[in-house]
């Protein structure tokens, strides 16, 4: 295993992490919003 094909694996797993992150955190934001604007 040469170590370019293990930085490519990387960036590639991070780009497939950053793309499920980003749809989980704003979903995450707008329950917190949903939640805090019925609680007040």
């Amino acid at each position: 295993m040469r170590f370019g094909i293990a930085i490519d694996l990387l960036q590639e797993a991070l780009f497939v992490a950053l793309q499920l992150a980003v749809p989980i955190l704003l979903v995450m934001l707008a329950v917190g919003v949903v939640v805090s604007l019925f609680q007040a």
